[in-house]
Order: C-alpha cells, then structure tokens, then sequence
C-alpha cells in the first residue's frame, strides 16, 4: 500500500505485530542524527558549502553556507576577507553541529586547493581558539576532491574506492557493501530472486 506522507502530517499506524527491524527503523527516522557515524563539508572556491551528517539512509543538510567571494584584485584584500569569513562560518557550523563522541570520520571535499587550504585555515584556528574536540580529533578529518559545493557532489565522494575503504567500518559503508552484493548476485544468478515466506526460505537456504 501507499500513502503520502507530507511534512508536519500527524498519521497513525497500527499493526498486530511489528518486526524488529522495522521499530529499529521507525526509531532511526524519527531520531536520524543520532545514528549518524559520518559527516561531511563540501565547498567550493566561489563561496558555497554544505555541511551535512550521513546516516544509513539519508544526507542530512545541517547548514548551507554561502558567501560572495569577489576575485582578486591588485591592491584589494577583499577577497582574502571574504575566504577568512567563508573558511570561519564552516569552522563554526563543523564545532556546532559535528559531535565527536559519535562521529567516526569527517570528509572535507572540494575541488582544487580550496579544501587545502581550508584544512590550513581549521588547524591554526583550532590551536588559536583552543577548541579541543578539533585538536583531539584531528586523525578524523579526510580531505578529498569533489567537483562542487553542492550537496549531490557527495555522491561521486562515496563512489570513490579510495573513501570507501576508509569508512569500511562504519555502519553506512557495511550496508553499501550487502547491497551491492546482493545485486551482484542477482545479476549472476536472477533464479535466486524469490517472493513470499516460502519462496524467501527457499532462497536463504541455496545461500
């Protein structure tokens, strides 16, 4: 069945029993933050970013940043001024909405040197500010291109062999894997696609 859920909509749903997974996974969706294990900052040099916690299931946007960047211009340090006030509203909105105690890796993505350079900028305003959950969790922080500022850009993050190797053990990067295996298997062999309570026995069982 089907419904349509919108936001703010207050629905009821009633079963006689309800799987565990399920509860586990109503729970996480009315709770997603807290199982969030990754975070990540994608930004770009004309003054955009996005700082988003990834859960199971989805990217939450925690903060869209956008600042006007002017060019360099000879005798001007008003494009310095703007990547300093650019580079310190992700700073504060990483020491606002990133809780270490629960996040496992923080990805920094961007293209060119603009995510360098930011990274140069966080660790002296770090030792600067005295902010010790950066300081202590440094080892966290994974720097890594990514073609815009835009929050879908993170998607060719994750597709990249290389982050997915260092998120190997979070609970985002195991899921990928079983689905990924999964539709391996089914692309080897479709016979072993099966539906209904029988038919799904008989397919765990020729596992």
């Amino acid at each position: 069945h089907t419904l349509t859920v919108t936001l703010d909509m207050t629905f009821t749903i009633e079963k006689l029993c309800w799987d565990q997974i399920f509860l586990e996974r109503l729970d996480e969706a009315s709770n997603p933050e807290r199982n969030a294990e990754i975070a990540a900052v994608v930004m770009s040099s004309n003054g955009l970013a996005h700082v988003c916690l990834i859960t199971s299931h989805m990217t939450l946007t925690k903060q869209r940043i956008d600042v006007n960047i002017p060019k360099k211009r000879a005798g001007s340090s008003n494009h310095s001024k703007a990547v300093k006030k650019f580079f310190d509203a992700i700073y504060r909105s990483i020491l606002q909405y990133i809780d270490f105690h629960k996040i496992k890796c923080v990805i920094i993505a961007s293209p060119g040197y603009v995510k360098d350079d930011f990274w140069k900028f966080f660790l002296e305003e770090a030792v600067r500010r005295e902010d010790r959950p950066f300081i202590l969790n440094k080892s966290k922080f994974i720097l890594t291109r990514a073609s815009s500022g835009h929050k879908h850009a993170l998607q060719e993050v994750f597709e990249d062999a290389s982050i997915q190797s260092k998120l190997a053990d979070t609970r985002f990067s195991q899921e990928v894997q079983i689905l990924n295996k999964f539709m391996r298997m089914i692309d080897i062999n479709p016979d072993k696609a099966y539906y209904g309570y029988s038919h799904v026995n008989q397919a765990n069982e020729e596992m």
